[in-house]
């Protein structure tokens, strides 16, 4: 399951002035899936990495624990592997239409071109995957595992928009700390001849702090375009420290030496997060003017509640052929249910003149309805190839090439439902969402590495880079093999 590194447009502010009011509220699901996942929940090993992620027809060695537990039957010796990744993530902001103008500034409207956009690197380092394996009795066997599906801390600057007309959009900085880490028990059966079934339980651990600070200018009272945040209008914490149980069932099917195939489905897992919400007063004209540089010296109105975080379900499908005894060719197609992580914002019921939020008895914004925002699901489409040559009388080296094509899921604007309410309006759609949530784009992924194994073991290095935004990923595998 791969998600895409790429933007964090965080629409989560009032459109003040001229533009049509937008409460800063959301559905129950996180706004941190907004920072898409660094390591795009990629296959564990180095070796699945090389082939473009196209594994699951294959799934003969121990990364197989996780990625299609029946494959596991296919080794018949007991084996330890341990993988060691690193990730280089590009985050990118772009907003079309728009000019760059100081550290913070980004707008709209007759004032310049666009594109304004901004680039974020971050490297981490880490452990990523560790397993056990051992076969028992006849045609069963059993594995422990521990992979690390996703492990950034990530920050992220949506500048102030400003739109003909006087409105303005505040802007925000977001800081997420993300850490997502699959501990699993997988058991695996041959159940008639070439025909193998496999479950994995696992216990999902997501370790998760997130803070937006949500902020605008002074630029439109004097101030110079471009400058950095003067008054804060709220700052939202929230974490996740929770374990949820999820399990991944898998087939493997080989009916001769040529061909094999492996079908698994992995559940969705459903995760609580806390979060707090901190906001300035409003003045009379129902403009925040808090201080930004010193935002907790000062009196901000607070309230808890609780969001969800979701990983979602894959459901792969995979086929391999080998023409050939040296070359191996495989395919593979993940359904991926991304909408799972879709969204929603508050939009307020507007006055005559079209300027403020319409009050209820006891002085609380009448809301309209939700402008929802939301990925789609996607079919990613992976492709592999493998050519195995002998190396040093008893050894083979693997040469692998792949590709993977991860198709448009970024957040979209899909309009706006409208709820009943006592102002006896409709909601509007609101065309700033468009600005805020533009198409990402597919990306395509190439993938290559090289391995070499003998009966006691194997090493294999992977690397997969994206062409559209230059991240990387850097694996390295070893596995070694009981007598």
């Amino acid at each position: 399951m791969k998600f895409r590194t790429a933007v964090l447009p965080i629409a989560v502010a009032c459109l003040a002035g001229g533009a049509a009011p937008i409460l800063a509220g959301s559905s129950n699901h996180s706004l941190s899936t907004l920072f898409e996942a660094t390591g795009n929940y990629q296959n564990p090993g180095a070796r699945s990495l090389g082939l473009g992620g196209a594994f699951i027809a294959l799934a003969d060695d121990a990364s197989a624990a996780e990625l299609n537990p029946a494959g596991l039957t296919q080794l018949t010796k007991p084996e330890a592997g341990l993988e060691f990744r690193r990730l280089d993530t590009v985050t990118e902001s772009k907003y079309a239409g728009a000019y760059r103008s100081g550290r913070f500034g980004c707008f709209t409207g007759d004032l310049g071109q666009g594109p304004c956009d901004a680039t974020f690197s971050d490297r981490k380092s880490f452990l990523s995957y560790g397993s056990l394996v051992t076969p028992f009795g006849t045609g069963s066997t059993f594995a422990l595992y521990r992979h690390v599906l996703d492990r950034q801390h990530l920050y992220a600057i949506l500048p102030v928009l400003d739109f003909e007309g006087g409105g303005e959009a505040t802007g925000a900085i977001a800081d997420l700390d993300r850490h997502i880490v699959r501990t699993g028990i997988s058991f695996a059966r041959k159940i008639v001849g070439p025909l193998s079934v496999g479950l994995s339980l696992h216990v999902d651990s997501v370790s998760q702090v997130f803070r937006l600070t949500t902020y605008s200018t002074d630029y439109q009272d004097g101030g110079a375009l471009g400058a950095d945040p003067t008054v804060l209008v709220q700052i939202e914490d929230s974490s996740i420290n929770q374990e949820k149980l999820g399990a991944t069932a898998g087939v493997y099917w080989r009916p001769s030496e040529a061909f094999s195939a492996g079908v698994t489905y992995s559940t969705r897992v459903h995760f609580d997060e806390k979060r707090t919400i901190r906001y300035c007063p409003l003045d009379e004209n129902g403009l925040a003017h808090c201080d930004f540089t010193n935002p907790f010296g000062q009196q901000l109105y607070s309230f808890d509640d609780k969001q969800s975080f979701t990983i979602p379900y894959r459901l792969g499908i995979s086929a391999a052929y080998r023409p050939t005894t040296w070359l191996v060719v495989a395919a593979e197609g993940d359904r991926v249910s991304y909408s799972d992580t879709s969204t929603s914002f508050a939009q307020c019921a507007v006055d005559p003149s079209g300027q403020l939020c319409l009050k209820d008895s006891e002085g609380n914004g009448v809301i309209d309805g939700f402008n929802q925002v939301a990925p789609k699901d996607v079919w990613e489409l992976h492709a592999g190839a493998e050519a195995v040559v002998p190396f040093a009388g008893s050894g083979l080296i693997g040469i692998r090439a792949g590709y993977w094509h991860d198709p448009d899921h970024s957040f979209q604007y899909r309009g706006c439902t409208t709820i009943p309410n006592s102002a006896g309006q409709s909601c509007r759609n609101e065309a700033i969402f468009n600005q805020f949530f533009p198409p990402l784009g597919s990306r395509d992924h190439f993938a290559g590495g090289i391995g070499v194994a003998w009966d006691w073991g194997q090493f294999d290095v992977g690397y997969d880079w994206v062409r559209q935004t230059h991240a990387s990923t850097l694996a390295a595998s070893v596995v070694i093999r009981m007598k």
